[in-house]
């Protein structure tokens, strides 16, 4: 019968929770490039900008269709060619997930958008409203309120999606799961904690997601009336 060792792995707990840090800091540069690139592309494609909405929608197809291992083993060994310098693997796999989830988010911010009443848009327009002031002040903070949901599931995605990066020896939650395995010969053990521990930040993340999806609808819902 096989003797679990848990002890083992509790002892290293420190070891791991670095790993922890640095995937976190991964996801959430990542989820903030996503972001900023997601919003812009969906805006120039709903813009229908010359030149620009065909290559967008190019570049989303293809980061959609791919998968982000073959993103991130690509921007880890084929920038330092193209560009003739190293680039550490911390920020080439930031900037292979920041790229995917802006290509998800793209198609999230513009269903978001679309979804806004076309009658609200009117009615900014008609009180002498630029198109930048109506899509501040009144397209986005209702799109946030739809999106929020999608944004969520996009953020964990994110989180489960950085342990792919243990591949090029970036030292995060999974890779240093890997290495303590080597140490201690425990993978049930090692595996079950760096899994929990993965399921610990996916949940947080969701809870924290709902309470402020409920934190904005109710600021909505006291606006309207």
């Amino acid at each position: 019968m096989y003797d679990f060792r848990f002890d083992v792995v509790f002892s290293n707990f420190s070891f791991l929770l670095e790993g922890v840090r640095l995937t976190l800091i991964i996801t959430s540069l990542a989820l903030s490039m996503g972001v900023v690139i997601g919003l812009i592309t969906a805006i120039i494609r709903l813009a229908k900008v010359p030149i620009l909405t065909p290559v967008l929608v190019g570049y989303v197809e293809f980061f959609r269709g791919t998968p982000p291992l073959v993103q991130i083993m690509w921007f880890f060994f084929g920038m330092p060619i193209l560009l003739g310098v190293q680039i550490p693997g911390e920020v080439s796999c930031t900037i292979a997930l920041g790229l995917n989830a802006g290509a998800f988010l793209s198609e999230v911010f513009r269903a978001g958008i679309q979804a806004v009443p076309v009658g609200h848009i009117e009615a900014g327009l008609s009180v002498a409203m630029s198109r930048f002031t109506v899509m501040r002040r009144v397209i986005l903070p209702q799109a946030i309120v739809i999106i929020l949901p999608a944004l969520g599931n996009i953020f964990i995605s994110l989180i489960k999606d950085s342990s792919l990066v243990s591949v090029i020896a970036v030292d995060e939650l999974m890779r240093r799961g890997d290495e303590l395995n080597t140490r201690t010969y425990r993978p049930i053990e090692v595996y079950t904690v760096v899994a929990f521990m993965y399921f610990a930040l996916t949940y947080a993340t969701s809870r924290l997601m709902l309470a402020w999806e409920d934190r904005l609808r109710r600021r909505r819902t006291k606006a309207s009336v």
